[in-house]
């Protein structure tokens, strides 16, 4: 049997919350899929809808801003994050939700404020190397 007696390989399998790219202006999007069928559009992307399980769908670039639908803090956090992490979904135009980490004081977060999707380091690995991901902030007004 191939592979008996050899000692197996360590696999680095880093984590894929969803696509995101962004633009030389600054402009963050998010890569989800919209449904032909449904009208569906939601993120991350997937294969099928879904809402009604077809495969009529396209890339969907989602932007800011959002307004924040509900949050949490979270005080015991896995290795690699630095605590407490304030989580929480944002809801984009279409009533697209995304769920990512917040920046700033959670005591001046509310329900229904704008969101701005900016990018930041959301934990470090145990080599020290730090994974970057969407984030949402507080918008400036």
């Amino acid at each position: 049997m191939p592979g008996i007696g050899k000692q197996a390989e360590t696999v680095r399998i880093r984590p894929r919350i969803g696509r995101w790219e962004t633009a030389q202006t600054g402009e963050i999007s998010l890569i989800g899929t919209h449904c032909s069928r449904c009208g569906e559009t939601f993120f991350p992307e997937h294969a099928v809808c879904a809402k009604c399980g077809s495969s009529d769908t396209a890339e969907a670039r989602l932007t800011g801003p959002a307004r924040l639908a509900t949050f949490t803090v979270v005080h015991q956090l896995p290795a690699g994050f630095s605590g407490p992490l304030t989580i929480g979904y944002g809801e984009l135009d279409g009533g697209v939700l995304v769920l990512a980490p917040i920046d700033g004081p959670a005591d001046r977060l509310s329900t229904g404020m704008p969101l701005d999707l900016q990018v930041g380091v959301t934990w470090v690995d145990e080599d020290g190397e730090p994974m970057t991901s969407y984030r949402f902030r507080p918008a400036t007004v």
